[in-house]
């Protein structure tokens, strides 16, 4: 013999809903508890639903915000911008390098990386001026010859050559071969 819905209690459903408070393992909790209210007949399943849903939330929130705060922590010029903009300096290195290797010598500016379809692979917008910044490209500067380069983000002032440069972070086996010079080298 089958319960009646008004029989049934809700008790376990509302202990996971609020189980999905629980920082990290919260956000399992939370998805059961959103799943079983939602197709549940117990007379408080979308309460339950409801509880397990917004402890989701709050985990994510939370970990949003503990991202972001970590991230601004860093002790990059510019924070996340800054941070954006070092990671995508290093793609590009690779990129100039897979170019000189193809072409044997370094392209006259950044547009000349294309990839399939003509649309360059790696960004080439100075990210420390804003994420969604589409008008300054990457300080690219080759040597004459061709054979050498300096790379380099204008930082959070805006200006080029001052303190607050970003340059690429390399690996040391691929920074040994590679044609860029910086200030120390």
């Amino acid at each position: 013999m089958t319960e009646s819905p008004s029989t049934k209690s809700s008790r376990p459903l509302l202990i996971l809903g609020l189980l999905s408070f629980v920082p990290g393992i919260g956000v399992l909790f939370g998805f059961c508890a959103c799943c079983w209210g939602l197709v549940s007949d117990r007379p408080r399943a979308l309460r339950g639903a409801l509880l397990g849903g917004a402890g989701m939330l709050l985990n994510f929130a939370a970990c949003a915000a503990l991202g972001f705060w970590a991230v601004q922590r860093q002790p990059v010029p510019g924070g996340f911008r800054g941070q954006m903009a070092q990671v995508e300096l290093s793609e590009l290195v690779n990129q100039l390098e897979h170019y000189h290797s193809d072409h044997h010598r370094y392209p006259e500016n950044l547009r000349e990386l294309r990839g399939p379809f003509g649309v360059p692979t790696t960004n080439i917008y100075d990210r420390s001026l804003g994420l969604f910044n589409r008008s300054h490209l990457y300080q690219y500067r080759p040597a004459d010859d061709r054979q050498s380069y300096s790379l380099f983000s204008v930082g959070p002032d805006g200006r080029p050559d001052t303190p607050d440069d970003l340059y690429p972070v390399l690996l040391d086996s691929l920074g040994r071969h590679a044609g860029l010079r910086t200030p120390g080298r």
